[in-house]
């Protein structure tokens, strides 16, 4: 790694890395964060559809990668190609914050996930029980013998009084 870059993966790369937004969605979302200030991540979810799920998984390689990087001496990181000055604890409380968001949206992706399993499991009943009832309702097919035969016609009782 050459000096001063950062010890783990900017987020835009690990997205881009696993296939989850191109190039051209990360520059114009690192555009629109030096704009506005908003969190990458936050961004791409608004803007190109980013799954909350597929962004805590990357903020969470991030953060392991993070965590395992040997201590540096207070080096500005790189944010593209631009450089910020942050003390040394506001990034590490920063991904905390991310990180804790992302186990959030997590957590409310699983319980929304079960809930629409079960919304599911409940369509497929009614469904079933619809097929059911319309088979039921259908007329049972004829012998095969009566099938290729016209119905014998109807006699009239006026016509039969001998």
């Amino acid at each position: 790694m050459e000096q001063g870059a950062a010890p783990h993966r900017r987020i835009g790369v690990i997205l881009v890395e696993r296939g989850l937004i191109d190039q051209a969605q990360l520059d114009e979302a690192l555009a629109e964060q030096d704009a506005c200030g908003r969190p990458l991540g936050e961004i791409c979810v608004e803007r190109f559809g980013l799954d909350r799920l597929h962004l805590a998984d990357a903020l969470a390689r991030q953060w392991d990668e993070i965590r395992s990087a040997p201590p540096r001496p207070n080096v500005a990181p790189v944010v593209g190609a631009r450089r910020i000055s942050v003390k040394p604890q506001t990034g590490e409380s920063e991904l905390r914050t991310l990180l804790a968001e992302a186990q959030a949206a997590r957590a409310e992706l699983e319980q929304k996930t079960d809930e629409l399993s079960q919304r599911l499991a409940a369509l497929e009943a009614l469904v079933a029980d619809v097929t059911v009832a319309l088979s039921e309702m259908r007329p049972t097919e004829q012998p095969a013998a009566a099938r290729g035969r016209k119905p014998a016609p109807r006699r009239s009782r006026t016509a039969t009084a001998s």
